[in-house]
């Protein structure tokens, strides 16, 4: 009876209980994290946060590891099955991850399609934090840490790195915060609007924000918002899923090549510039949007998407938007 109840909340009301759904299993998956760590190494709690910030050492990589898909399991997993237990299924569509579509398989593509693109973006971003201004002293700390945490957990070895880095930072990470962004706050913002754009771009902003680098703040959330669009596309999570995979397995990738061949002079980042036909891989991605748009569900899935169950609907009234 509780949960019919809830399930008849504004949408608005779901999405800040949802962000108070979020953070409280996220100190849940911070403190299993700390639990196990601690236990696996022989440290106190109080020794964790000084350990954790040795990036450098051996012992601190594989606590990471246990961090980071604590965080992701517990923390982003864990809250948007909770949310949906709560609120109902019915309140996020079951998340729309049993829907099938032929167009799913276009998400990898598009995802390869649009590098020239986020790495444009990537470029803009920099120049948006001038060197020496107060945005770069604010950010510039930030940025720092996340990408010592970065370069430890990419720090790749042999294949059985590369194998164990595909699972936990591309496939884990792009399941988890799908569910979060694009199946809880997306839904819940387009719900509350009326306007699916509204919470495609709303989650996009959240999904952006809350990876806390904002010298990739854009590019992030110009992929969040890309990732949203698959979902209403297709009509199915997992073309969203299978992208942002894709990104993150890419870069992956990427990184190990280089890792493997330090023989090969410049960045990544150049690297990838020139061997990348840039004008011919965007060309392809407006085709590949413009056949999603054409040919996508958003036509088929608008009125349930947008639905949500308010006080004293009938039963032949929900019936029917299942």
């Amino acid at each position: 009876m509780m949960r019919e109840v809830l399930a008849t909340m504004h949408p608005w009301m779901k999405a800040v209980l949802f962000i108070s759904i979020f953070f409280v299993m996220q100190y849940l998956a911070q403190l299993l994290a700390m639990t196990v760590v601690c236990f696996d190494i022989g440290i106190s709690f109080e020794a964790f946060d000084s350990f954790i910030r040795n990036y450098n050492s051996p012992e601190v990589k594989p606590a990471l590891f246990v961090s980071q898909t604590f965080y992701q399991l517990v923390g982003f997993l864990g809250a948007a099955l909770v949310f949906a237990y709560l609120f109902t299924w019915k309140s996020v569509n079951g998340f729309w991850f049993l829907r099938n579509h032929w167009m799913i398989l276009l998400a990898p593509l598009c995802m390869i399609a649009a590098n020239p693109v986020i790495e444009w973006l990537i470029t803009l971003n920099e120049w948006l934090i001038p060197e020496g201004s107060v945005l770069e002293s604010i950010f510039k700390p930030l940025e720092d840490r996340a990408a010592e945490i970065t370069r430890s957990l990419l720090l790749m070895n042999s294949q059985a790195d590369l194998w164990k880095n595909i699972l936990l930072v591309a496939v884990v990470p792009a399941l988890c915060e799908e569910f979060v962004f694009r199946g809880v706050f997306q839904s819940q913002i387009a719900k509350a609007t009326r306007n699916v754009h509204v919470g495609i771009w709303g989650a996009a902003i959240l999904f952006s924000a809350i990876h806390l680098q904002f010298y990739g703040f854009l590019p992030r959330l110009v992929l969040g918002a890309f990732f949203g669009y698959l979902l209403i596309w297709t009509g199915s999570m997992w073309a969203p899923i299978l992208a942002h995979f894709t990104n993150n397995c890419t870069s992956l990738l990427v990184h190990y090549y280089y890792q493997s061949n330090p023989e090969m002079e410049g960045s990544i980042e150049d690297q990838i510039s020139n061997e990348f036909p840039s004008v011919l891989l965007t060309i392809a991605l407006v085709g590949l949007i413009t056949l999603m748009i054409k040919r996508g569900a958003w036509s088929a899935i608008k009125q349930k998407y947008l639905w949500w169950k308010k006080p004293g609907d009938s039963i032949i009234g929900d019936h029917r938007m299942n």
